[in-house]
């Protein structure tokens, strides 16, 4: 919680931190993988003036397998989970780490009814999801052209 808290004083080198937190995702008890994501949502939240490097460091010490994998654990984990994965699709753009977890997809599931009532919450997933589609899109567009050369 702490490390959460303080998570705008850290700069984008100082990754120790995070990489003791992206381990935790994977802690066996739920309630430490839970305080974990909700810390890494802070670092990578758009509030925070460098999510952008605090979520390239996530994703670069995978926590995007540990993520997902906790998605599956319980509702509160997804609830905070998504929230994230949110955040780190948004703040990186084209990640192959986010295509392998099939992140689009799952953030698709997470608009249906149950989820999706929250006005907030569907406003960033649906900004996620734009964000994956157009460097998919852009990164498929990019490929093929130098198909054709």
């Amino acid at each position: 919680k702490a490390f959460g808290c303080l998570a705008r004083i850290f700069g984008a080198k100082e990754t120790g931190i995070i990489s003791s937190l992206v381990g935790k995702l994977g802690d066996v008890n739920l309630n430490v993988a839970i305080e974990a994501t909700l810390a890494l949502t802070k670092f990578a939240s758009p509030d925070n003036h460098i999510c952008v490097e605090h979520s390239k460091t996530i994703i670069e010490f995978n926590g995007v397998p540990l993520l997902m994998k906790l998605l599956s654990v319980s509702e509160r984990a997804k609830r905070e989970g998504l929230v994230l994965l949110c955040y780190l699709s948004m703040n990186v753009g084209y990640s192959t780490p986010l295509v392998e977890a099939q992140a689009l997809r799952t953030l698709e599931s997470a608009l249906r009814p149950a989820m999706g009532q929250n006005v907030e919450f569907r406003e960033i997933v649906s900004k996620a999801m734009n964000n994956l589609l157009l460097y998919q899109e852009g990164a498929h567009s990019y490929n093929h052209g130098f198909a054709m050369v």
